[in-house]
Order: structure tokens, then C-alpha cells, then sequence
């Protein structure tokens, strides 16, 4: 896909050239001669997220959410103390971090495939742990 071509090109350059290479980018990048084009840039730090706040209790948002994690993916790592579940959902690695806050829960979800940002799957994710826990 265009995505893993975008990504394979940025990144395997820097394989080959190792630490040194590197340093040298990032002397070029600080002198303001980078060679990413600014396109680039800007796709690789947009926005990866999506949020939510649900009336259900942190405990059982966080159980949703993991077995929603099973159910449609890949569970990479849980944390039930730090409210955080990594996992790979149709290719795209997301990070679920549920967070209790005053009368609500607040969870948030990031998103990405081959560094490249994708909001609408984390929003996807949000919509259907709200249809499991029966809110809007």
C-alpha cells in the first residue's frame, strides 16, 4: 500500500546509514536542510487520536474494552492499574488508555499503521465499545 511504501522509504534509509547517518539528518534537519519533505512531516505528527467520555465506572469500561480488544484484534499488552491496553486491530496498532475521572470515565485511543496516523479507526473503536456498554 501507499502507506507502507511511505513508510519503508522514510525509514530504511536510516537502517543502512545506522548511528551515523542519523547524526548526520539530524544536523542537516537542525540546520533547516531536512530531508523530509514538509508533507511528510505534518502526516507523521497529526493528530493519531480520538476521545470519549462514558457515565459507566472505570473498571467496566476497561473490561469492555479488552474483551473488544479480543474479540476484533490482536491484545499486545494490558496494564489494568495504569488503564492502558495495546493491541493490533486490522493491521493498525492502537493504545486504548481508560482514565476515571470525577462522575465519568474518559478513554482515549490512538491509532496508528506504519507511523502513519488514523484518527478514524481510533474513533471507530470508541463506537463500538459505546454500543457495548449501551451508551450514545
Amino acid at each position: 500500500s501507499a502507506e507502507q511504501l511511505a513508510a519503508l522509504i522514510m525509514i530504511e534509509p536510516m537502517k543502512s546509514a545506522g548511528v551515523a547517518g542519523a547524526a548526520i539528518y539530524g544536523a542537516a534537519a537542525v540546520a533547516g536542510i531536512g530531508l523530509l519533505p514538509a508533507a511528510a512531516v505534518v502526516t507523521l505528527a497529526g493528530k493519531d487520536s480520538a476521545q470519549k467520555e462514558f457515565a459507566s465506572r472505570a473498571d467496566r469500561v476497561y473490561a469492555e474494552s479488552l474483551n473488544l480488544v479480543k474479540a476484533i484484534g490482536v491484545l499486545k499488552q494490558e496494564d489494568k492499574a495504569a488503564g492502558v491496553i495495546k493491541a493490533v486491530i486490522q493491521g493498525t496498532d492502537m493504545t486504548i488508555t481508560v482514565a476515571k475521572q470525577e462522575r465519568k470515565t474518559l478513554v482515549t485511543v490512538s491509532a496508528r499503521k506504519y507511523l502513519i496516523p488514523k484518527p478514524k479507526e481510533a474513533s471507530g473503536f470508541l463506537y463500538q465499545l459505546a454500543g457495548r456498554l449501551h451508551e450514545k
